[in-house]
């Protein structure tokens, strides 16, 4: 981990919020109505990381990221398994059985 998004070699930031040209990093709609120009949007990208997170929320990003859970209320939980087309986990506990199949059955088409 890094202390600033700036320091990892993978992160967008250098190019969002410093105008650094990285070839991989194409501008996204949302990035593009952060302001009228590159400078601007450069800007409001940099003010965005003025600000930590909680410590609550740093754990459920951590949490959601290493179980692989969707992030998000609950409208746009219900929206993402609209689209998939299944409900996401997690699922409640439902006894001590771990099998494939016993996961699988809790995996309900909507």
């Amino acid at each position: 981990m890094v202390a600033h998004p700036a320091g990892h070699p993978w992160s967008s930031y250098r190019c969002n919020a410093l105008g650094k040209y990285i070839k991989l990093v194409t501008p996204h709609v949302v990035y593009n109505a952060l302001g009228d120009t590159r400078k601007a949007r450069q800007a409001a990208y940099r003010a965005l990381f003025n600000s930590q997170l909680s410590k609550w929320s740093l754990e459920e990003i951590r949490q959601a990221a290493n179980k692989g859970w969707g992030l998000g209320d609950d409208r746009f939980k219900r929206q993402v398994e609209k689209q998939l087309g299944y409900k996401l986990p997690p699922f409640p506990r439902e006894g001590g059985r771990k099998s494939a199949e016993a996961w699988n059955s809790r995996i309900k088409l909507l």
